[in-house]
Formats: structure tokens, sequence, C-alpha cells
């Protein structure tokens, strides 16, 4: 009799042995079991594990490449989901290439090779291993800062000349250039809008459009009034007829309401769905314009002091100071005035982002040195409050960080879970701090520019600058997102990319 036939009165050996072969088979053919299932396998495995499983056979090296448990590992690694939605579209055409030979073999898939290409770029910046470094020059005067909105950069050069670069593909393309009307004051501000630049000199607020090949100056505001100003007024008047009512109008409002405004403070504007919001620092009147036209829209008047204005995608908001507190005000649509949602003992500055509204102490602030995080809703609940002996810079950063300089050493704290990621001291004087790729982040000092490994509190390298960081803000000196960096350096613009 041979083996297969021998069972007895009840048939146990040979479906014991039928029962072991089936779990043979399901354990030698894991991808034929539903994905669910697979991924929940894969996850308990390292990036490692999963690369050594590719080599067991062709059918498990397809199957892990195919797998989605790479996104999920893309997300472990605290990659940015936005970059990886365009991941395809900034891959070099060596990267394609190579890749696309893998793809029609078959083999990989999608997220295996955002997860390689992402891997990769980790490496570039590492190793500071710049892929294309273009000098973005127009003229002969020195770079003297710069501003994005991550589209277009608009240089700043010391002779009040602006050039508009497009950024949106890896070599850029210069857009235009144009000349700010106070030729030889230097240039404050600047908003890219689109297609509109606001501008900002002494108190002369001025809006740039675009209208091809060049930029053509819509609109001139005035907020630097009195007999003293000439100089403003000739500057209208070479502007031709079309402007020189908008001088004598703020010119009436000053005499009108001469207590509303303080000669010394800073413009404070905004941009919220095409229109300007404008003041100057502790007046408690606001007006608004329509871009690109400039047409006058609403003047906010009988409001606190303000000292900010600030706008997310959806909502305009006022930062006032009244009654040793400040006041965080929200426009209200509906009423077209503007709501009090929470006030904050002593000066503080705000900052809005990713769910949360951060308040954070101002220069002269005499109370107790604290941050406040608020959840960014109808009810402004409290999150979280963190004290702190002193800091220079802040800022927000996704999902929902917050990066604040004490002295020497940067924090990086998530309110929500109250911990602190990240405790790192730098050499030399920080005075800006923005996160990048992954893990890193870009810190400006009074003598170099450096890229930390915030999770290992690592230094990877460090460059050394004669950027004048007192002069200017530091975030008008170098920019830099997941796959490239921005910088006056060298007082020309520089664009380093990792890609």
């Amino acid at each position: 009799m041979d083996e297969t036939s021998e069972i007895n009165s009840y048939g146990e050996p040979n479906a014991l042995k039928r029962q072991l072969d089936l779990c043979r088979q399901q354990i030698l053919n894991l991808f034929d079991v539903p994905e669910e299932i697979q991924e929940f396998v894969l996850e308990m495995l390292s990036v490692n594990d999963l690369i050594s499983c590719c080599l067991v056979c062709k059918r498990w090296r397809e199957g892990i490449n195919q797998s989605g448990v790479w996104k999920k590992w893309c997300l472990r690694e605290g990659y940015d989901f936005e970059l990886m939605e365009r991941s395809f579209a900034l891959m070099s055409e060596g990267f394609r290439e190579e890749w696309g030979v893998i793809e029609a073999q078959g083999v990989y898939g999608h997220w295996r090779k955002i997860y390689e290409w992402h891997e990769r770029l980790r490496l570039h910046w590492k190793n500071q291993k710049v892929m294309s470094r273009r000098i973005l020059s127009s003229g002969y005067e020195k770079v003297v800062g710069l501003q994005t909105d991550g589209e277009r950069v608009a240089v700043i050069r010391n002779d009040s000349s602006l050039t508009i670069w497009s950024i949106k593909s890896a070599a850029p393309i210069m857009v235009a250039q144009l000349m700010a009307v106070l030729q030889g004051h230097p240039i404050l501000s600047i908003r890219i809008n689109k297609d509109s630049v606001i501008v900002v000199q002494r108190k002369l607020l001025q809006v740039f459009h675009f209208q091809k090949p060049k930029y053509v100056l819509t609109g001139l505001k005035c907020f630097e009034l009195g007999k003293n100003n000439e100089d403003l007024l000739d500057a209208f008047e070479k502007q031709g007829s079309k402007f020189s009512h908008w001088y004598f109008e703020c010119f009436r409002a000053k005499v009108a309401t001469s207590a509303n405004w303080n000669p010394t403070g800073p413009v404070l504007y905004d941009v919220l769905e095409n229109m300007v919001y404008a003041t100057v620092s502790n007046s408690s009147e606001v007006r608004s314009w329509s871009l690109p036209d400039c047409e006058p829209s609403t003047r906010y008047e009988g409001l606190p002091p303000v000292a900010q204005i600030l706008s997310d995608k959806t909502d305009l908001y006022l930062i006032a100071y009244c009654d040793e507190a400040t006041h965080f005000l929200k426009y209200v649509s509906k009423t077209q005035s503007f709501e009090e949602l929470l006030s904050v003992p002593g000066l503080k500055s705000f900052l809005i982002g990713y769910g949360l509204v951060v308040a954070y102490p101002s220069p002269g602030d005499v109370k107790l040195k604290r941050i406040r995080a608020f959840w960014n809703d109808r009810d402004m609940g409290l999150l979280r409050i963190r004290d702190v002996s002193e800091q220079v810079g802040i800022s927000l950063y996704s999902p929902h960080y917050i990066a604040y300089i004490e002295k020497r050493l940067i924090h990086l704290w998530d309110p929500i879970a109250d911990n602190v990621l990240a405790r790192f001291l730098v050499d030399g004087h920080p005075y800006h701090c923005q996160l990048t790729f992954s893990t890193y982040a870009l810190v400006l000092t009074d003598t170099s520019l450096q890229l930390w490994d915030w999770q290992k509190g690592t230094r990877l390298y460090r460059v050394q600058t004669m950027l004048n960081v007192k002069a200017r803000p530091a975030g008008n000196l170098v920019w830099a997102d997941s796959t490239r960096i921005l910088t006056c350096m060298s007082h020309e613009l520089e664009m380093l990319s990792f890609i």
C-alpha cells in the first residue's frame, strides 16, 4: 500500500496531510491573499527586510514592489503629501528613463518609485549634492533680498529695482523687470499675488500688475503725510494725473483723523481674494482696495490701534493693542465689521496656519513670556501654553509644528501632542529656521547657512556667508522648500536645486 492510502478508520493521516499541504501552499503564495492582509503582514517589516524579501523569488519581488506598503513608509518618513502628489512631474529625465525601463518590465509600482525618488532626494540634501546651480542675474546692482510665493520670485536690488522670475520649472524664466516709484529709497516689503506685485517704500504702497510683456503701475496709496513730504508729491506727479488725487485724499484723511495716524509706524497690509487691506501701525482705520485696478472698496473705522494684518486662505484678521493686552479680531462679511475672538495679556504677535493660531511675545513685551497655541475654529479654544525665556524667530510648519529660537537653541514643538520633537544648539546667532525636506532644517545665523537633521540633532554641513542679517528680515534673505534653496549669499540670487 502506498503512503497516501495508509489511513485509519477515521481518515486522519490523509486529512492532516492535505491541510499541511494547503498551509504550505498559502505560505509560499502570500500574494494570493487579499491586499489588506498582504499590507498588514508587510507593515511589520522594515525597509531593509522588505528589500531582502524581494530576493526570495520573482513573485515576491513583484508583489512587494507593487504593494501599497511603500506609501505608508513615505508617510512614516515624514515626506510631504503635496510633494508626493507632484513628485512625478519633478522627477529628472534621467530618473524617469531609468525607472521607465523597470516599469516596462512590470516590476516596480507607483509608490515604490515615489519612495525611491524621495530617498535619493534625501541623500542629495544630506550630501550637499546640488543637481543644478543657477544665478538669477539681470543687472549690475547687488541683490539685497527676495520674496516668493513658490511659483514666482521677486529679486530686490539696492537701486530700488525688481526682477520677477518664474521658478515653477527647474529652469527659471525671467518674467519682467520693474522700477519702484521712489528711486534711491529701499524697498521695505513685497507681496506677490498671482499677476500682481505689491511694493512698499517708506509709507508708499505701490501695486504693479502684469500686462504682457511687462508690469504696469496700477495703484499708489500714500500713508506718509505732512508738509515735509514734497518728494512724495513730486513722485506722484511724475506718474501722471491718474495717481495724484490719492495723495490729496490721504492728506485730507490725515487732517480729519489726525489722532489715528502714527507718523513713525510702518505700513501694514495683506491680500485676500484679490483685495488689499492696508493701514499704518497703531492706526484705528483700515482701508481696502481691489486688485488689479486698485479701486477703493471699504474703509473700516473705530478700531483699536492695529499692530498686524493677517490672512489665511479664507479669512482676514487684525491684531490690535489696547489696555495692556493684545486682541485678535476676525472680519465678518455679513456685518462688514471686525469681531474680537480672543484677548491675550501683554504685547503679542500672531501666526496663523495648519489649523492653529499662535501668539508669541513681541519686542517690548513685559508680561510673562509664553507661546500660546489656539485651535483655529469658531471657539478658538486654548490648546497649549509654553514658557520661553526669549526668542528672535518663530515659524509654523506642516503638519502643525512650531519652530522657535531661544538665544542659540532651536526648538521644534508639537503643541497637539505637547511634545518637543527636537532641540539643538547651533554655533553663531540664529535668526531664521526653516524646515525643508523630511527631517532637515535650514538655519541662517549671523555667519553661516547651516543644514541640520533635527530628528538626530546633528549638523550636516555649514556654508559661510557675508549676509547682513540685521539689515533686513532674515526671511527675505533665504527661502527653501523640499527640493531647492533660494539665497542671496553671493549678492546675486542663487537657486540651488537638489532634483
